[in-house]
């Protein structure tokens, strides 16, 4: 599986999301990503989160798919919306015990899209909640949800990971099968790790709450604005990082095209006023695959709010560079290009020298971190040398 597998897998689910939303007719049965081989096709829609929602769009506009694709397409939307249900009973449980400890949380992204905006939700796939909580509640806030039956597994300075359904044993390794494994992600305000180092909205985009509901509980909610930004950050966030599933492209369009006209303008007055690094990667890559998506939104003032080296770095990559691949990793020079300060560059420093395995692109080494290091720190050194 390439990356150029995953961008024609990606090109058929945008097409696809067109012609569900009625601004673009059906695709038709010659779409250059209907050509892939089975095996490739498989790895490519595992890879970028896709498969279900093609399955079911494909249905629902009358594009047919190949044979071969049609009984693991049904499958595979069969286990993702049996995962969703599973996590909308969990969904309730967990902001129940936060609304119970009195600890105002506000789900984002997947677990609000499937729920909301998402053409047939249920075909979005979901590796876990996403929850933000003031950070003076963090502790409350977990010790709520251990309360409630779901252990910790790790804490870090961004997030504490939970697990979702204990014990589960999962029925496929793909992650997208309702045995999966799933996760519970508390986050202390909004935080994206970039190379190393956090970049945050400073509570501009997530202070804007709202009293509401999800899965019949009570909970926070983000205005509509807010929200779209929040989901455009985190698909920022792995273009930075270029480990992006194309799954988070289809939701920054669903988010946006969600808005009204208000909406809108105070999606683009929120995008000037935080770390660009938050808002312009995204905004690239979105206009990269569907350059008038985004009227209105002030795209090329994004860019040039950006690091110069970084917006040069967007200017000059291809949609394929981002995707993710678990076998290779970015360069010194990109990875040094969306650093702002002494402090980031030394921290992305450390981890391009010495990454551990939840560094590199994919989440896992692809040889020992003992090597990777032996191999970089000569060239790391000459580097800083000759700057």
């Amino acid at each position: 599986m390439t990356t150029g597998d995953q961008d024609t897998i990606t090109r058929l689910a945008l097409d696809l999301l067109d012609a569900v939303q009625g601004r673009a007719p059906a695709p038709a049965a010659d779409h250059d990503a209907l050509a892939l081989p089975f095996d490739r096709m498989r790895a490519a829609g595992l890879t970028t989160g896709l498969t279900a929602a093609i399955g079911r769009w494909s249905a629902g506009v009358g594009t047919p798919l190949p044979p071969t694709w049609q009984a693991w397409m049904t499958e595979q939307g069969d286990e993702v919306a049996a995962r969703q249900r599973r996590f909308d009973e969990v969904t309730w449980r967990v902001l129940t015990a936060l609304a119970d400890a009195k600890v105002p949380a506000v789900p984002l992204k997947g677990v609000v899209l499937a729920r909301g905006a998402w053409p047939g939700g249920e075909a979005r796939p979901m590796a876990d909640i996403d929850l933000v909580v003031p950070g003076t509640e963090r502790d409350r806030a977990a010790a709520a949800l251990e309360d409630a039956g779901f252990p910790r597994t790790d804490r870090n300075q961004w997030e504490d990971t939970f697990l979702a359904w204990p014990g589960s044993q999962p029925l496929r390794l793909d992650g997208e099968s309702a045995g999966h494994p799933g996760k519970i992600e508390l986050h202390p305000g909004w935080v994206e790790r970039l190379h190393n180092y956090l970049v945050t909205d400073d509570d501009v985009v997530i202070g804007r709450q709202r009293v509401g509901e999800l899965s019949d509980a009570p909970c926070l909610r983000l205005d509509p604005a807010a929200f779209a930004v929040q989901v455009l950050g985190h698909l920022s966030a792995t273009v930075v990082r270029a480990e992006v599933r194309s799954l988070n492209v289809i939701d920054v369009l669903v988010a946006w095209r969600a808005l009204d006209e208000s909406g809108r303008r105070q999606f683009g007055e929120l995008c000037a006023a935080i770390d660009p690094r938050l808002v312009a990667p995204g905004l690239w890559l979105v206009t990269r695959y569907r350059p008038d998506a985004l009227d209105g939104v002030p795209v090329a003032a994004a860019l040039d709010r950006m690091p110069p080296a970084a917006a040069t770095a967007l200017a000059g990559a291809a949609p394929t560079d981002v995707l993710r691949d678990g076998a290779r990793r970015t360069s010194w020079a990109w990875r040094r290009s969306f650093t702002v300060a002494w402090g980031e560059q030394a921290r992305m420093a450390r981890q391009f020298v010495w990454p551990s395995g939840v560094d590199l692109r994919g989440g896992h080494a692809q040889q020992g971190t003992a090597r990777l290091a032996v191999g970089r720190v000569g060239r790391v050194a000459r580097r800083l040398v000759s700057r």
